[in-house]
C-alpha cells in the first residue's frame, strides 16, 4: 500500500510541474531534420489511448518506424503545462480544439507546420504500422490508405 501511495505522488507531482511543450521549436528542428511531427493526443482515463499505448506505440519495431520519420509528441490533454504555438501559450486542451481533436486517442500528423493526416481511434499493431509506413512514404499525396495496403499486398 505504502509503494502505491508513493507512486500516486510522484504521478501527481509530475502532473502538477508538468513542462510546456514547445510546438515552435519541435517545428523548427523537425524541418531541419526533414522529419515529420507526430502528436498523439490522449487522456489518462481513456482505455483506448492505454490500448494503444501498450500494444502499438510500445512495440519495439513500431518505435523505431516513428523514431526513423518523426518527432513525436505525446500530449496528455488533462495534464498541467501549456503549448508554445506561434509564440503564444495555449493551454494543451486548446491546442487539441484548434485542431478540432474531440476524440481520443487521436494522432496528427504535421509537415513543415502543415496538417497533413488525422487518425481518430484505436488501431491495432498491424493496421498501425501499414498508416506509419504511409504517412512515413507521404504516400498520402498521392493515394488513399487502402490503395497503398493494396500496393504493398501486390509487391510482395
Amino acid at each position: 500500500m505504502y509503494k502505491l501511495k508513493l507512486l500516486l505522488l510522484i504521478l501527481l507531482s509530475i502532473n502538477i510541474y508538468a513542462k510546456d511543450i514547445d510546438f515552435d521549436k519541435i517545428i523548427k528542428v523537425s524541418k531541419e531534420q526533414n522529419k515529420q511531427i507526430m502528436v498523439f493526443f490522449h487522456m489518462e482515463h481513456c482505455g483506448w489511448c492505454h490500448k494503444l499505448i501498450d500494444e502499438s506505440l510500445n512495440d519495439k519495431n513500431i518505435k523505431i518506424m516513428i523514431n526513423k520519420d518523426f518527432n513525436f509528441v505525446s500530449l496528455d490533454v488533462e495534464t498541467n503545462g501549456d503549448i508554445i504555438y506561434n509564440n503564444k501559450k495555449i493551454k494543451k486542451l486548446d491546442f487539441a480544439r484548434d485542431y478540432e481533436v474531440y476524440f481520443y486517442p487521436t494522432i496528427l500528423i504535421f509537415d513543415n507546420n502543415e496538417l497533413v493526416v488525422r487518425i481518430k481511434g484505436y488501431r491495432n499493431k498491424d493496421k498501425f504500422k501499414n498508416i506509419i509506413n504511409y504517412i512515413a512514404k507521404k504516400a498520402y499525396k498521392t493515394m488513399t490508405l487502402n490503395e497503398f495496403i493494396k500496393n504493398q499486398e501486390f509487391d510482395k
